[in-house]
Formats: C-alpha cells, structure tokens, sequence
C-alpha cells in the first residue's frame, strides 16, 4: 500500500484525491499509516517509516556530491531515491570496531584453544567438580486426605520434636511428621 501510494504522489496526486479513489477517510487512513509505522513527510512529499531513531533522509543525488562524508560507502540499492542513517548509527558503528579490535586482539588465544581442544589436551586435563545441593528439608506434595491420628510419645522426644518444629515454622507440624515417618519407613523398610 506505501509502494502503491508513495508512486501516485510522485506522479503529482494528492493525498486527498488518493484517497478519495481508495474510498477511505482522512482519520481512517491516518490510522492505518500509524499502525503500520508510516507518517505522511511534506517535505519530501512522500509516506516514511515513523522511526524516531531516523534523523536524516539524505537524497541520492546529494550523497554522491560529497556533502556528506561518514567514513563509510553506503549501499543505497533497492532504497529508491533516499538513504536513511539513524541517529545512533555512528556509536554503533564505533562499537562495533571496537568489538572487533577486542576479538582479533584475543584471535591467536581462541586458535590455541581450539587446537588444543581437538588434540585433546582438555580430555585428561579436566577437573570435575561436584556440586552438592545443600541439605534441608524437602517437602512433597501430598494428594490424599488428612487422616487424623493419636499417638503417646515419650516426653524427651516430643520436647525434641517440638523443639525441631519451632525451627521450620515455614511448614506444618503435620508435613514435617509425615515427610519424617516417610524417610523413616523408606531407610528401614527394606
């Protein structure tokens, strides 16, 4: 659609005799160009990409007088009459360089790893290191229903039970007697 009405403004149509052919409003057809990320340019009396990060629009014949001099030979093929540069083009590109600086300046270094990779120099040279997860309690999550129970504990015990339970306040008393008769069971049960 921006090709089909970019050509009928350069044949010398207007906007509002274009419009009128397509059978669309003003707001309508604001509407579609703002979605689609076009704005109407007077100037170059043209449809543009509405990207704020575009700041000049350099005509053809204009980057081929030497008025404008980047250091680099754009490619304006396929861009018809305009070559866009955004704003932050000339800090990209410096970082870029830079990047590039960094990785031939390591360039020797990657090689040598890489050879020795393959002659397998890191096979016998290699230490594993194992991680152990750090113990604590692991609750599950239990499916069946609650079944309430009765038991007679020797007094030593509850105390120290009790005791370990005001350590974990962050789970039930029911979870920590359950996941404890589960270990149990599953340690001697054999």
């Amino acid at each position: 659609m921006i090709t089909y009405l970019n050509d009928k403004l350069n044949e010398g149509q207007t906007v509002i005799r274009i419009r009128e052919d397509l059978g669309i409003g003003e707001k309508r057809l604001q509407k579609i160009m703002k979605e689609n990320g076009y704005k109407y340019n007077q100037k170059l009396r043209k449809y543009v990409s509405n990207d704020d990060s575009i700041t000049e629009v350099i005509l053809n014949d204009k980057l081929h007088s030497k008025e404008i001099v980047r250091g680099l030979e754009p490619s304006t093929q396929g861009q018809g009459s305009t070559l866009v540069i955004p704003n932050d083009f000339e800090r990209e590109w410096y970082e870029l360089i830079e990047f590039k600086n960094k990785m031939m300046s390591i360039e020797d270094d990657i090689k040598d790893m890489v050879q020795a990779y393959k002659q397998g120099y890191y096979n016998g040279n290699t230490e594993v290191i194992e991680v152990i997860q750090q113990e604590g309690i692991t609750i599950r999550e239990f499916k069946e229903d609650i079944k309430p129970t009765t038991i007679k504990l020797h007094s030593e015990s509850l105390d120290a039970w009790n005791s370990f339970c005001n350590k974990y306040k962050q789970y039930s008393k029911q979870d920590l007697i359950s996941m404890a008769l589960e270990e149990y069971i599953s340690k001697y049960d054999k």
